[in-house]
């Protein structure tokens, strides 16, 4: 016994209205630092090593740049998806100064759009979020931008 399921269900006014969502405070600390490093294989010595950071331009060590999308520092809103499924759409950093070791940052996270197409093999939802990471002066280190695409599914 089938069924056919012809559209994505998404609650599409209960995120248009979403308010911002705070997030943080989260302390960039080396040994997070540093794990992401070994489970990365980054080796960029301003991430990795102590004594080339200290000679740096920063004079600690730096996050990598993925480190804080990866570690959860900004908890981009979530849509729930009724049926279909999601795609990630891509990503955009854009960085205005590094995260240091011993900054303290905070984010605002929302939802910037969400839209319906119709494509030639179903429905899509286009959802793009934002986030703006400051850190502890107030100074935006980092803003985010990504896009996940739902699509519709067939279910029989």
């Amino acid at each position: 016994m089938g069924s056919e399921l012809n559209m994505v269900e998404i609650d599409l006014e209960a995120y248009k209205s979403m308010e911002v969502m705070e997030c943080g405070p989260f302390e960039i600390k080396k040994e997070d630092v540093l794990t992401f490093c070994r489970n990365t294989g980054d080796t960029e010595p301003l991430c990795t090593d102590e004594e080339a950071a200290r000679s740096g331009p920063y004079g600690v060590l730096v996050a990598p740049h993925m480190f804080p999308y990866t570690m959860g520092v900004i908890a981009l809103p979530r849509v729930k998806v009724l049926s279909g499924f999601e795609l990630f759409g891509g990503i955009e950093l854009e960085y205005f100064e590094p995260l240091k070791v011993g900054d303290v940052v905070r984010a605002r996270c929302y939802i910037k759009d969400i839209n319906r197409k119709q494509g030639r093999s179903g429905e899509m939802i286009f959802v793009s979020r934002e986030a703006e990471v400051k850190n502890q002066e107030e100074r935006t280190a980092l803003f985010i931008r990504q896009r996940m695409v739902v699509l519709d599914r067939k279910v029989t």
